[in-house]
């Protein structure tokens, strides 16, 4: 190891030795309790840094010299962004303001200085058009994030998703969006989706819309997929599916043969969660008697939540009973037709 190597490594675990939870991820909050220069010698060192906006994280921000490989996670609570040096570092950016507007240019200044965004998260910020337009712009032309998450912020949605904007990202792998009333263009969706070799899926929306054209274009890469207050009639070949979850989401009978068929070749999938799916207790019989030899085939942890019935009680024990899988298994279950007492 070089001598220099060896200097900063040991001046992080002179910190950790006094806060051992600054690692794997390092709180800029408890570094201001530290000596600068003491923290600026173990900064090399950091693997990754989480910074919340404040007047005294400026004032560390400003003082010390980050180096470019230091990765930082921000979270933004106040109107304004940190004004800080430390913005090229930002790999993970969430917002949680909840009532304050953010300006706009602003906004776009601070997204253009981040090169190395990784992730980007928007919760319940519902910008002005203007302003919804310049965060999508500066979306779709990212060369490096891999996860967006826009939930509650319809007038971005929208501006993401214009058919006539830029299509998203090609290095896009994790995407969740929450959809409102007024947003029906599923196609455009579908097209939006084709071409990307998309891993996680969270789709919400609030009218039930059929969503089949979309779960048509996944890929057979993705490992995740969550779907909310949607209709389909058929259900895709996912072979790499890792986790899956249906709320409040009618399935036609072909769309629950898919399922099952899904279940009985899965070696993969280890996380399913049906408890507020609503499907009826028919075609939840055709998904339990799939389910044995799915869990049988899993090598890692499973856990099962199903809408389960007194008159399906049964059937779930007979389930567990002709599973054969060596690793650990939980199951829970909505009781969604028990007599109210």
């Amino acid at each position: 190891m070089p001598s220099n190597a060896r200097g900063v490594m040991s001046t992080l675990m002179t910190l950790l030795e006094d806060k051992p939870y600054l690692w794997p991820v390092t709180n800029a909050d408890v570094l201001n309790v530290f000596n600068a220069s003491m923290v600026a010698a173990s900064l090399p060192a950091i693997r990754l840094l989480w910074i919340k906006d404040g007047s005294d994280i400026d004032e560390l921000c400003g003082s010390l010299s980050l180096p470019l490989a230091t990765p930082v996670r921000a979270t933004v609570f106040y109107p304004q962004f940190p004004s800080t040096a430390w913005v090229a570092n930002i790999v993970d950016l969430t917002i949680v303001v909840t009532s304050t507007p953010l300006d706009g240019r602003d906004l776009q200044k601070k997204l253009a200085a981040r090169p190395q965004a990784k992730a980007f998260k928007l919760l319940r910020i519902n910008f002005v058009a203007r302003v919804a337009k310049t965060l999508a712009h500066a979306l779709l032309s990212s060369k490096t994030l891999r996860t967006i998450k826009l939930l509650d912020v319809s007038n971005v949605l929208s501006a993401f998703l214009d058919p006539y904007y830029a299509p998203l990202p090609s290095q896009l792998r994790n995407l969740a969006l929450d959809f409102t009333a007024d947003w029906d263009d599923v196609p455009t969706l579908a097209d939006k989706l084709a071409p990307l070799t998309i891993r996680s899926l969270d789709l919400r929306f609030d009218t039930s819309p059929d969503i089949s054209c979309v779960l048509a274009v996944l890929p057979p890469t993705l490992r995740k997929l969550k779907v909310d207050h949607v209709r389909t009639t058929s259900f895709p070949k996912l072979p790499r599916l890792q986790q899956l979850g249906l709320w409040s989401t009618p399935l036609t009978d072909k769309a629950v043969a898919d399922i099952s068929a899904l279940l009985a070749a899965s070696t993969t999938l280890s996380r399913l969660n049906l408890a507020e799916s609503g499907v009826p207790k028919d075609q939840l019989r055709t998904i339990l008697y799939a389910l044995p030899r799915c869990l049988s085939r899993q090598a890692t942890a499973c856990t099962a939540r199903l809408p389960v019935a007194m008159d399906t009680e049964a059937l779930v024990a007979t389930v567990l009973f002709q599973t054969r899988n060596t690793q650990p298994f939980q199951s829970s279950s909505s009781d969604v037709h028990s007599p109210k007492q």
